[in-house]
């Protein structure tokens, strides 16, 4: 059993999600001093490309098409890894304009160019991905609700160009599937960590903990392959803070806590086993890599006599937050303490992610 801890973190959601789509197209009203049916409508396709779709507000601002000739189109994005052709409908829904959005684009993979001046790098950019064999990733978005009919022709839309139709029950579905994502292989369910003392902070559920070395070794020895996934550093190996850190818990562990600055770890939650134990749900290491991974290795390197004199504690400052922007937030203002390099923040971005997963792939 597990007191306190909040298994469905996205339960209020379904009720929010709606309120929040309408503060984000009036904020972006206000910032135009206009609050026309076509500004609400850029807003809402500012809000998609921006939490549906993970870019920044101003690459979104700049992917917007706003006129005649536009072929359907209320905005186009090419990260260099994914290009996204969105159609946005705010507060309305007409299935017509789902026909209408398929036949603008097969007229574009078609060489038509009777487009506006400003989508033909567009156009000739799905031309191309068409022509190369990539993925076109076409969307239609609205904040109403599909009908059952609707639905049926949803079965429909998988010839090409094929158009994801999302209303707003599919956005809430990839909302919390977005919510959900965790590094490959990290466990489901909260995983176990043995503090020796904890001091619960009175903001915002977060707690500073005092975690015996060897409990950390094994926490991390464990969660290895996946606590690190949102650090902008991997270990480096021969860092001159790494020997020292070694040196520490090998001749002078129980002080260890005072010369080192701790980690910073974020989840999604937490809450208490009978026996005392802490139980987390997707915990992260954002700040404290090369501390984590040294202790564990000084460790490891250890033979039981070694350890049984083992004596000292590491830091660990518990942060909840289940947002993953907001992570990464916390993940680059605690590493700007640290010489990390402003290009090492790069590291967060989903194309680099998406990189390195690739490159790992082909060896």
């Amino acid at each position: 059993p597990i007191r306190g801890i909040a298994m469905a973190s996205t339960s209020g959601l379904a009720e929010n999600l709606h309120a929040s789509i309408e503060a984000a197209v009036k904020t972006h009203c206000e910032d135009m001093s206009r609050d026309d049916s076509r500004t609400k409508g850029n807003g809402f396709t500012i809000w998609c490309l921006t939490e549906l779709f993970g870019f920044d507000r101003s690459d979104a601002l700049n992917a917007i098409f706003d006129g005649r000739g536009d072929r359907s189109i209320d905005a186009a994005l090419d990260d260099g890894n994914r290009l996204i052709v969105l159609q946005a409908k705010y507060n309305s829904h007409d299935w017509a304009e789902v026909a209408k959005f398929r036949q603008d684009l097969s007229l574009i993979l078609d060489g038509d160019r009777n487009v506006a001046a400003r989508l033909k790098p567009i156009a000739a950019k799905i031309r191309d991905r068409r022509r190369d064999n990539l993925p076109i990733e076409c969307y239609y978005v609205t904040n109403a609700h599909f009908t059952g009919d609707d639905l049926g022709k949803i079965h429909g839309l998988a010839d090409e160009p094929r158009i994801q139709a999302w209303d707003l029950d599919e956005i809430l579905n990839q909302l919390r599937e977005r919510q959900s994502e965790r590094p490959l292989g990290a466990p489901s369910e909260a995983v176990r960590l043995m503090s020796g003392s904890s001091m619960e902070l009175p903001f915002e559920r977060s707690m500073i903990l005092s975690v015996d070395l060897l409990e950390f070794a094994r926490f991390v020895r464990e969660g290895e392959k996946w606590l690190f996934e949102s650090n902008v550093r991997q270990y480096l190996s021969r860092s001159k803070i790494n020997q020292g850190i070694r040196e520490t818990v090998q001749s002078e562990s129980e002080r260890f806590w005072r010369y080192n600055n701790g980690v910073t770890m974020v989840v999604d939650d937490y809450g208490e086993a009978d026996d005392g134990a802490l139980m987390l749900l997707k915990p992260q290491i954002v700040n404290g890599c090369q501390t984590s991974l040294a202790i564990k290795k000084v460790v490891d390197d250890l033979d039981a006599e070694e350890r049984a004199r083992i004596r000292g504690h590491v830091l660990v400052r518990l942060v909840r937050e289940p947002s993953d922007e907001e992570r990464n937030r916390i993940t680059e203002f605690t590493n700007r303490q640290n010489a990390v390099k402003g290009k090492d923040f790069f590291a967060l971005k989903e194309f680099q992610r998406s990189l390195k997963d690739r490159m790992e792939r082909l060896g």
